[in-house]
């Protein structure tokens, strides 16, 4: 076994990519993407539609769009522009003896296509001969606008020879640029054995990587002791950190992970303004600076999920009264639709003063605190309080019923305390 340090390998794939001037290459590869999507796309998205002379007899799947590359087959007719489909009939003078009347010239062949400009060329080609630069009208016709000045070029292109090209050209690169290799899992292998010090190049299962013991983490770990420790109420040390969460997962571990019976959130906002973005911090030093910050999470205007109290203690009975032990206190940072400085501002408390992103990530909370407490209740502060115009400015329960299909238990929030987790339980059984 040969044991190298990450950060020597780091540093000699970053000298690669100095070596490496892919830039041509994404180029080309930027280019086949447009080409295909200008040779296979129609603009033929309804029935009925008529685009290079090409009817539309089918209807796409696809909404709210321009193009798509579904195959939507098409009916040539006597319309494409710059072209003439029509046919002579030898016996068109049998056939009007035959028939007693005068039959005109003039018959359109019944020819069926994909509607996108490469299935329009190979019709017109098989159907009347056409040469490209002579359906270069219809083909420009059959595509957006950026690309009608290129379409008769890329429709005679060969996509997959263009592809491999391209492949050549990366490999081409990658061989100058790793000593002749041309595969990554070779370099890679030739770079390790280069910062062993090893003249062979060594098998991946005969490499061990480590760390440098020299470098130390940057990232800082989030733990639910150390956090409670720090914790002081309004004394809190100013070096207290109010971290973000960063993943679902991660919330989800740590309401699984809490020492205390949680089984409840409640939902509340901070009653700002909504061109004010407060985080935790302004919060436990300015709003709440005789108790310290009560909401356990906040949701940023940004949608960023951070956390204030740490959710090991639970918020103080005079803020959310009888509901306040079994729970964690979320607050959105919003209340008042309007800017600071607004005349009579309690007019514009609405739940509208809340961001889109911030209601996504109220979801993705929901769906941890689900995962975490499978009997858990969510619900708004105005439902404790039973005055629907307070925060958050709409009905949890009713909200995470339709979106989550969850069903509250509660009777009457407003004189019911939050229930432990046996409660919940005995609770769901006398329901059954």
């Amino acid at each position: 076994m040969t044991t190298v340090q990450r950060g020597k390998i780091n540093s000699e794939l970053s000298s690669l990519t100095k070596r490496f001037p892919i830039s041509n290459v994404e180029t080309q590869v930027k280019q086949l993407q447009l080409d295909t999507i200008a040779k296979n796309a129609t603009l033929l998205l309804n029935h009925g539609d008529v685009v290079a002379g090409f009817k539309s007899i089918g209807i796409s799947t696809t909404d709210n769009d321009t193009q798509t590359f579904d195959p939507i087959p098409a009916l040539m007719t006597s319309a494409v522009p710059g072209l003439t489909t029509l046919s002579t009939s030898t016996q068109s003078s049998n056939i009007s003896t035959l028939t007693g009347k005068t039959i005109s010239n003039g018959l359109t062949k019944a020819v069926i296509a994909s509607g996108n400009p490469e299935g329009i060329r190979k019709a017109l080609e098989q159907s009347i001969s056409a040469t490209v630069p002579q359906m270069t009208t219809a083909l420009q016709s059959a595509t957006d606008a950026a690309n009608r000045g290129t379409i008769a070029a890329v429709v005679q292109s060969d996509l997959k020879t263009l592809m491999n090209t391209v492949s050549s050209s990366f490999s081409k690169l990658l061989k100058a640029a790793s000593s002749g290799e041309n595969s990554l899992l070779n370099m890679l292998q030739i770079f390790v054995a280069k910062i062993a010090g090893n003249d062979k190049t060594l098998r991946t299962d005969d490499i061990v990587v480590e760390d440098d013991t020299s470098v130390s983490s940057t990232t800082r770990t989030y733990t639910l002791e150390a956090s409670s420790k720090n914790w002081n109420y309004s004394n809190t040390p100013k070096t207290f950190r109010f971290e973000p969460v960063s993943t679902e997962e991660e919330l989800e571990l740590e309401l699984s992970n809490v020492k205390r019976d949680i089984t409840e959130a409640v939902i509340d906002w901070t009653g700002t303004f909504s061109d004010i973005n407060i985080t935790a911090k302004d919060i436990h030093e300015d709003i709440h600076r005789t108790t310290g910050i009560q909401y356990h999470y906040i949701i940023q205007r940004d949608g960023t999920l951070q956390r204030g109290r740490p959710i090991s203690i639970a918020t103080e009975k005079s803020f959310i009264s009888n509901h306040s032990s079994f729970s964690v206190l979320v607050g959105f940072v919003g209340g008042y639709n309007a800017m600071r400085g607004t005349e009579n501002p309690d007019f514009y408390l609405s739940y509208k003063s809340l961001t889109s992103a911030q209601l996504l990530s109220f979801d993705q909370f929901c769906r941890s605190f689900y995962r975490a407490i499978p009997g858990g209740q969510i619900l708004g502060r105005n439902a404790i309080e039973g005055n629907t115009y307070l925060a958050p400015g709409f009905d949890v329960i009713k909200y995470v019923k339709d979106k989550f299909d969850r069903r509250s238990i509660f009777t009457d929030p407003t004189t019911e305390s939050s229930f432990s987790t046996a409660e919940i339980i005995e609770k769901r059984i006398t329901d059954v």
